[in-house]
């Protein structure tokens, strides 16, 4: 059956679906190797990140894109190096410190649970991963106690980030000659949209990640907290997920706070409160300017839906895939079948008219 033979209204309503199909199916079909596949787009997420620098940079001196590339390289790994070397030792004592302190501190909720009978089962509930949900705290667990299969995902992300940031042209031309001919130009105009889109939500969640955890680790050394650094590179680290990010970076920050005692935990609370606050109604507004935000509704559902299909993985990455399906929606289904106008998500170039 010719395309032609399709009525307007099932050709406008099956794409949406078979991208969405696509976005969700393809990683559970591939579960065997969805980690993977997964640790490759976060590679290319670096890529568009070196990329985007090297851009910034080559704007402010005019230096062959080569050799811009290589300076952002150069300067990230002195940075890494630096903190290393200034902190890098109280870090992992702290790290250390962190993990012994934890099974105390899970004791200690344990005996406060005894009192209530319905707050016992629920713990007992989430320490068996959630039931239904596929053991979501269970996977949590085990990536963080995988250390040869973090190592290995981060040398496929390191190695494919740089590699698709020395030459993105041949990737993106590969890609481009899957289309027919004459959908090339709209198809790279699309990849073009997306890399831009990907930019400015990597500058959100760098700026968030950086103002979260400075505040968060300066919250937690005024009120005397134990130790503040490496919650506070936690809380940094995992304010790149949206939403649940704070609320995952709280809880070891919690559970440290009742090994001293329930006043001091409750300070904890506290400080994570007051540095929501400020991300959420100075920063946030901030970022929202110049940077890609969505729907909290539509950034949790995804979070939630990624994490049964595949863990802790999926929900790390689940609002760049969420960025990358909504974009993908505005351009193939609004703009191309549709035929109507959208403002595609992260465009900021008619901003300074506007205003």
């Amino acid at each position: 059956m010719r395309q032609d033979s399709f009525p307007p209204w099932v050709r406008q309503f099956l794409l949406p679906v078979t991208i969405l199909l696509l976005l969700l199916g393809v990683p559970y079909l591939l579960r065997p190797v969805a980690r993977v596949l997964l640790a490759v787009f976060a590679g290319v997420l670096l890529a568009v990140f070196l990329d985007g620098c090297a851009a910034l940079l080559r704007r402010a001196v005019p230096i062959p894109r080569g050799f811009a590339l290589a300076t952002v390289i150069l300067l990230i790994f002195l940075g890494f190096a630096g903190l290393i070397w200034a902190g890098g030792a109280q870090v992992a004592d702290q790290a250390t410190s962190l993990v012994e302190r934890l099974p105390e501190a899970v004791e200690k909720v344990r005996s406060y649970l005894k009192e209530s009978e319905w707050l016992r089962r629920l713990f007992s509930w989430i320490s068996q991963g959630g039931g239904g949900t596929g053991g979501i705290l269970g996977n949590l667990t085990t990536f963080f106690s995988s250390t040869l299969e973090a190592f290995a995902h981060t040398f496929i992300i390191i190695f494919t980030g740089v590699y698709v940031a020395v030459n993105p042209g041949v990737y993106s031309n590969a890609l481009l000659k899957l289309m027919p001919r004459k959908r090339r130009l709209r198809g790279r105009e699309i990849l073009g949209e997306l890399g831009q889109v990907m930019r400015y939500w990597l500058l959100g969640r760098l700026a968030s990640m950086t103002v979260v955890g400075f505040l968060t680790a300066t919250g937690l050394l005024l009120i005397g907290a134990p130790l503040a650094l490496i919650l506070g590179v936690i809380a940094g680290l995992l304010s790149f997920i949206p939403f649940l990010g704070p609320l995952l970076s709280a809880v070891p920050a919690i559970l440290v706070g009742l090994t001293e005692s329930p006043k001091v935990a409750l300070e904890v609370v506290l400080v994570f409160v007051v540095v929501q606050f400020i991300e959420s109604n100075l920063l946030t507004p901030l970022i929202e300017r110049r940077a890609v935000t969505m729907p909290p509704a539509f950034v949790v559902a995804g979070q939630f839906m990624m994490a049964v299909l595949l863990g802790f993985y999926g929900v790390l990455l689940a609002t760049p895939l969420i960025v990358l399906f909504t974009v993908l929606v505005q351009m193939l289904y609004i703009q191309d079948t549709l035929g109507e106008p959208v403002r595609i998500l992260g465009d900021h170039r008619n901003d300074d008219n506007e205003e």
